[in-house]
């Protein structure tokens, strides 16, 4: 067992046998390292999970052993003992978790939901009624999108969740057209996307994005190009110009230096502002919570720290 499988076990244990501690939990993280030896079980932290009867945020990044159902679970008519206020999987692969929608219908005040695992159905819109923040690819996009009041979109795309070109084509235009999409206000897209939405066959992918008014761009693209993406944008206040460090070498922060520390920034940054009346903020990623802004075309002496919870904010 790793160091930190060990760790775990004895804080779960600790946990498990005294529940008033597990009261103070708030956040967690399910396990993710080897757990060799069989010390570390879903029956123990699924236990150890119901104690914590005030956890506000649940976590899955990776699983540390297979699970048919790796949900907290109650018997019927019984009230799972906590109310989060977000949920995360973020688990790498092609794979489908039935359990989730059953799970999610346990969660009346969630506001935080992201999911990169494939649904067997769309969820019900009178599932987490509460949820105003979305984050996930087309697929959850169709599948949550519809019948809710989303103000917050993070539009992702998974490498591990290809479609073949003509279904990726159907569904992407069938998100495109979702009424629910003219209540976003905050939106973070990759360029890729976005340039799909714009494409003709799309017929206009974006006429439902229009009151946007913070936008979150991962690009790695020269300034000078995203111009006209804020033209697009009729009630933009804030660009946030992300580099997408993913498709980068590393040391990423020569390439921020390069890409967004030029002589011609600027300038660069005034074409923004000329292109976009509505526009007050422009951020530019420099590293970790770290952002160069300018407001009305002038630039803040120093860096401003931007929470991940208050990004499109």
């Amino acid at each position: 067992m790793t160091y930190q499988g060990a760790a775990q076990v004895k804080f779960l244990a600790t946990l498990r046998d005294n529940p008033q501690l597990a009261t103070l939990v708030r956040v967690y993280h399910i396990p993710t390292h080897d757990v060799s030896d069989g010390s570390l079980s879903w029956q123990l932290v699924l236990c150890c999970i119901k104690q914590m009867t005030n956890l506000k945020e649940l976590v899955y990044l990776s699983l540390f052993a297979k699970s048919e159902n790796p949900f907290p679970q109650v018997s019927e008519g019984e009230e799972i003992p906590f109310q989060l206020e977000r949920f995360v999987w973020a688990v790498e692969g092609r794979h489908r978790q039935d359990g989730v929608t059953q799970f999610l219908r346990t969660q009346h005040k969630l506001k935080f939901l992201q999911l990169s695992c494939q649904l067997n159905q769309n969820i019900p819109s009178d599932i987490v009624p509460d949820l105003h923040t979305l984050d996930g690819d087309v697929d959850l996009i169709c599948a949550a999108l519809p019948g809710r009041s989303i103000s917050k979109l993070y539009w992702r795309e998974y490498p591990w969740r290809a479609h073949r070109p003509w279904s990726y084509f159907n569904i992407l235009f069938h998100a495109s057209q979702l009424e629910e999409l003219s209540g976003i206000r905050g939106l973070s897209i990759s360029m890729e996307t976005l340039s799909r939405l714009f494409s003709s066959q799309l017929q206009n992918g974006l006429r439902r994005l229009q009151n946007v008014e913070v936008l979150e761009i991962c690009t790695n693209q020269a300034m000078s190009n995203l111009i006209n993406i804020t033209k697009k944008f009729p009630c933009l206040k804030r660009f946030i110009i992300r580099p997408d460090v993913s498709k980068v070498p590393f040391p990423y922060p020569t390439v921020v230096e390069k890409i967004y520390r030029s002589e011609e920034i600027q300038s660069e940054v005034a074409a923004l502002f000329k292109a976009s009346p509505s526009l007050v903020y422009v951020d530019i990623w420099v590293g970790d919570l770290l952002f160069k802004r300018w407001e009305v075309n002038v630039l803040v002496p120093e860096l401003v720290i931007v929470p991940v919870e208050k990004m499109l904010e």
